[in-house]
């Protein structure tokens, strides 16, 4: 369940200078003056909900935001919609993703007697995370570039707008392939985290465009692990492998047929069970043909030498 804002007033910032915000009448604003923050004060406020970005370093515009009403400049389906539940069902290694959930809120409430959980892109429910969503021993936060019942705040992860330590754990699923610049995301988390914190982040490696304009990046498996060299590896390893990547390319292969967006789903349907393949793929192989893969790790001072990323590497070649 999403904390009450209120309860992380404290740890929120400023995006562009770092100061505090003062409130009035539930609207931020930053502390700092003029000499040392330029960003504009207070903040906007959209479909009541703070919009905390530096507007000259972010693709959030407040204004073109309010004009849709907060909503998404990427159309996107309910997060319990009959057709988002079919295709989890279909797609989405939402098993694994699961069990890794549930590992995360384990080690975290094991590490802190009420730990604070951000979410990072959580403008809906990643498939796999509902756990995240019912847990009652966290304080979640959870914010996105556009409103939704699932946000608290509207901000841009490349300048988190929240102090420094201030996190036990932070999610971040199939976030970090929509971002300019993923090292900098990376870095921003590292600087949220608490020492030891916990990081949990899925990226496609192996998947045709998604989200259209807003699609930058690809990770291999080596690529994910090297993106948080300043994190030690608790686990990270193919989330589903060239099954699931198969269905991916047979979709859009029928879209570009049949220049509709419903073919392919059609063929995604009746070529879902090309998914349990990915069970019989010898491990290594999964790592280098994997649709997407998944890295669970801790905060640490350390950043992992070359040497080390490279003998990480679990394919089989």
């Amino acid at each position: 369940m999403l904390a009450p804002l209120e309860q992380f007033a404290t740890a929120l910032r400023c995006p562009s200078c770092g100061s505090g915000l003062a409130w009035k009448d539930a609207q931020p604003s930053c502390t700092a003056d003029s000499s040392v923050c330029n960003v504009g004060k207070p903040f906007a406020i959209v479909s009541g909900i703070p919009v905390l970005v530096d507007p000259r370093n972010t693709v959030v515009v407040a204004d073109e935001l309010a004009a849709r009403g907060g909503k998404s400049d990427v159309r996107r389906r309910a997060a319990w919609s009959s057709v988002r539940v079919m295709r989890d069902r279909l797609m989405a290694p939402v098993a694994q993703t699961r069990s890794n959930i549930s590992r995360l809120l384990t080690l975290a409430e094991g590490a802190a007697s009420r730990p604070r959980i951000l979410v990072i892109g959580g403008g809906t429910v990643g498939g796999g995370a509902e756990e995240l969503y019912a847990d009652t021993q966290t304080d979640l936060l959870s914010f996105d570039v556009y409103v939704s019942p699932y946000v608290q705040i509207v901000a841009d992860t490349h300048d988190i707008p929240i102090c420094s330590h201030a996190f036990d754990a932070i999610v971040v699923q199939a976030v970090l392939e929509h971002v300019i610049e993923p090292a900098r995301v990376v870095s921003e988390i590292h600087r949220v985290l608490k020492p030891g914190g916990l990081v949990y982040s899925e990226v496609p490696f192996l998947q045709q465009v998604h989200e259209g304009r807003y699609d930058f990046t690809r990770f291999t498996a080596s690529g994910h692990r090297a993106l948080f060299r300043q994190f030690e590896v608790i686990e990270f390893d193919a989330l589903d492998g060239p099954g699931t990547q198969l269905v991916w390319s047979l979709d859009y292969l029928a879209r570009a047929l049949f220049r509709s967006r419903w073919a392919g789903r059609v063929v995604r349907a009746i070529f879902f069970w090309l998914r349990l393949l990915d069970g019989l793929v010898g491990h290594s192989f999964a790592i280098d043909a994997a649709s997407s893969t998944y890295f669970l790790g801790r905060r640490s001072e350390r950043s992992v030498p070359l040497q080390e990323l490279i003998a990480a590497y679990k394919g089989a070649q």
